[in-house]
């Protein structure tokens, strides 16, 4: 609920104001901004987290679903494939990006994922 998302954003400030240099708060405030629908503030906050630290696939995701729900397809993408080389068995980023390219025509790449997908997740587990 909003409630909750309102606290959590809370606690991360809290946080951040103790230790200004912790990249996961940043990305776990962008997490409770954008439940907010404050999705500006989201991506300014992870990405003040990847500054931080670059390798961080958590962060890489946040933006990547963030950007998508701004309609940033293209950079969504571009976010979502830079967490899998970090993280390449994250079931959630290839199942956005099946969607994501499918919705810009890129079909080939959109199969790549879904294939990925069917190699990574017991069946039934995951929505094409």
């Amino acid at each position: 609920n909003k409630r909750a998302w309102r606290e959590a954003e809370q606690s991360f400030r809290r946080a951040l104001e103790l230790e200004s240099d912790m990249p996961t708060a940043y990305v776990g405030l962008s997490r409770a901004l954008a439940r907010q629908e404050k999705n500006t503030e989201a991506v300014e906050a992870v990405l003040t987290g990847l500054g931080l630290q670059h390798h961080l696939p958590a962060g890489h995701f946040q933006l990547g679903a963030v950007l998508t729900k701004l309609r940033f397809w293209e950079r969504a993408i571009q976010a979502f494939e830079t967490g899998l080389t970090m993280q390449p068995g994250n079931l959630l980023a290839h199942q956005f990006l099946c969607r994501l390219y499918r919705r810009i025509g890129q079909d080939a790449q959109a199969a790549r994922h879904r294939q990925r997908l069917r190699e990574l997740a017991p069946r039934g587990v995951i929505e094409e």
